[in-house]
């Protein structure tokens, strides 16, 4: 006779308690997760730790430190002197006529900057703050973690390879050195051109040319030369009219050019030539948005360089790194090697030349690249291997810049405070 099954029913949890304990488990998952996260967090910087005064000038002109006011005995003209060139003994000179200035006893303060704390990964070209031995200081990050980054005759190596900068790369640490603009009145078509007051260069206008030079005061004594000769046109250089010193200076050719066209005529096919040395070569190439030529090459010799791009309201124009770069009207950037421009036959020139066909240029602006230095010791390295936690920073005026390559060293990940804006607001702390 079987016997009967005394055994209990198995009690299953009701759904309402399998997600209450679901919850509880959740909820102290997060609340592990919130302690760990709190206990990681960066430290908390006050107003004082994130915005501060610039010190120094090792990044002029993107971010300038105190400097003093100087005046042109000769043309009336008011500019700046750095700090560190002052008392060197050497004359202060105008870099709009070419004489002896003096300083009025006015100084001017650094620029006033904020720390942004960092949103993703630093990239190359960005201007960050970091703190070293004790100091804030801001420099430009140039190599990356991890990467082999050479100086070979003012030229940048990245893992041996040149580095060459896109176009919105350059535009990001462009100098900017002189505008051209056409007078306000161009409703009015028998108004005379003007041309603006150049920051550093000369522009000439002829007929449908306009011509920029690079000009700085000649190394003669004013008072012993006419006045005619008191300025020199030389080839591009990273030399500044705040910087009165004597010191390394670094011949660059790598220019950018932004122009800026009228909108009258926008439909009808136009062209613009150009001329300008760089490095050993003369290249001459003409751009133009004419649909019935190609990309090539004219001349009797094949000199001038045909491009095509739209072109109705802006046009940038960029000689960098080996390349020429093109973009206009927001086309997608052209780049050519300088390699495939023939050397014009013509005589040597000593500017940038821009001759206009079926266009009015309203505006021109020119800007140099950043000149990169040697280091300052014979003897020094001239190759450094960036550890996997750290990045390779330079100056913006490596003139006078301390940075990686002369006893800075490279800047760990961690003594990162973030990226730097100028900020108008009031300063507080201190830079450099």
């Amino acid at each position: 006779m079987a016997k009967p099954d005394t055994s209990q029913p198995a009690i299953r949890p009701s759904r309402r308690s399998v997600t209450l304990a679901l919850i509880g488990l959740v909820a102290g998952g997060l609340a592990v997760l919130w302690r760990v996260l709190w206990r990681l967090r960066p430290p908390s910087r006050s107003v004082s730790q994130t915005r501060f005064r610039v010190q120094s000038s090792s990044m002029a002109p993107t971010f300038q430190g105190p400097s003093k006011v100087a005046v042109c005995k000769h043309c009336g003209q008011e500019f700046l002197v750095f700090q560190e060139s002052i008392g060197s003994g050497w004359p202060i000179r105008c870099w709009s006529c070419g004489g002896v200035a003096a300083l009025n006893g006015q100084a001017v303060e650094g620029d006033r900057c904020e720390v942004i704390p960092l949103d993703g990964p630093l990239r190359r070209f960005m201007v960050i703050a970091f703190e070293k031995s004790g100091q804030r200081m801001i420099k430009r990050i140039w190599g990356l973690p991890g990467e082999l980054i050479e100086l070979r005759g003012g030229e940048v190596f990245i893992d041996g390879r040149p580095l060459q900068k896109s176009l919105t790369q350059f535009r990001h640490v462009a100098v900017h050195l002189s505008t051209w603009e056409h007078p306000q009145s161009l409703k009015n078509p028998t108004a005379k051109p003007e041309l603006r007051a150049a920051s550093i260069g000369r522009w000439t206008q002829e007929d449908s040319t306009l011509r920029w030079q690079f000009l700085r005061p000649a190394p003669i004594h004013p008072q012993d030369r006419p006045v005619e000769d008191w300025m020199e046109c030389v080839r591009t250089t990273d030399e500044s009219p705040c910087l009165s010193t004597p010191s390394q200076i670094a011949q660059t050719d790598d220019l950018l050019v932004e122009l800026q066209f009228a909108n009258s005529r926008i439909n009808e096919p136009r062209s613009l030539a150009i001329q300008v040395p760089y490095g050993e070569r003369q290249l001459q190439f003409e751009i133009t948005n004419d649909n019935t030529l190609r990309n090539g090459k004219r001349g009797t010799k094949g000199e001038t360089r045909i491009i095509r791009t739209k072109m109705q309201r802006s046009l940038t124009i960029a000689l960098c790194d080996g390349r020429v770069l093109i973009s206009g009207d927001q086309a997608t950037e052209q780049r050519f090697a300088i390699g495939d421009f023939e050397t014009s036959q013509a005589e040597p020139i000593d500017g940038l030349y821009l001759h206009a066909e079926g266009i009015e240029v309203t505006q021109a602006s020119v800007y140099r690249d950043l000149a990169v230095h040697p280091p300052r010791a014979i003897e020094a390295q001239a190759s450094w291997k960036i550890p996997g936690d750290a990045y390779f920073v330079l100056g913006d005026c490596q003139a006078i810049s301390k940075d990686s390559r002369n006893g800075l060293g490279t800047v760990r990940s961690d003594a990162v405070l973030g990226t730097v804006l100028a900020r108008p607001d009031k300063d507080i702390g201190s830079g450099k």
